[in-house]
């Protein structure tokens, strides 16, 4: 079946954009913490170094996910399924910046009792129990509305323009 212009334009940009957000987010969370610890490994880091530095990983992730959002809701056309994209969208927001923000509290503020400790466990849980849900909620999305795409479809669209490229490439 031959996709029409359209939809492998939008194929194009929903696999730049993915592409876009995990490498960006990485680079700069990787950068941003392998720096802070060179730093530190030849000069005095104050605390408020550090926090400041987890605080702008947190606040690439976030970015990464309002940019996915955005790009998703150009896509979806159906009211329900973009009703949804935008519930999933907040639980995963709420979720990951209630992690991010607790375990940087948790972190930061000389916590030693088990307590505490167990909490930000129980957050992190709380996290990918919703990160779980959320890629299950993928399906009912896409239900609605085709255009939506599940990160399994990309998986499997990555790999199929791989294997075309590798035939194009065997054939010259």
């Amino acid at each position: 079946m031959e996709l029409s212009p359209k939809v492998k334009a939008q194929i194009d940009t929903i696999l730049k954009v993915d592409r876009l957000t995990k490498w960006g987010v990485g680079i700069i969370g990787i950068g941003l913490v392998v720096s802070f610890l060179i730093y530190a490994s030849y000069w005095t880091l104050s605390d408020g170094v550090v926090t400041g530095t987890l605080y702008a990983v947190l606040a690439a992730i976030l970015t990464g996910i309002f940019i996915q959002y955005r790009m998703w809701l150009r896509f979806v056309k159906h009211q329900t399924a973009r009703n949804l994209l935008s519930f999933k969208m907040i639980a995963h927001t709420l979720a990951l910046t209630g992690v991010g923000i607790y375990g940087l509290f948790y972190f930061t503020s000389e916590a030693t009792s088990t307590q505490s400790f167990r909490m930000f466990l129980l957050s992190q849980l709380t996290f990918f129990g919703i990160e779980y849900l959320a890629k299950r909620f993928d399906r009912v999305i896409q239900s609605y509305d085709e255009n939506y795409l599940t990160d399994q479809d990309l998986k499997e669209i990555r790999e199929v323009r791989e294997y075309e490229k590798e035939q194009r490439r065997e054939q010259t």
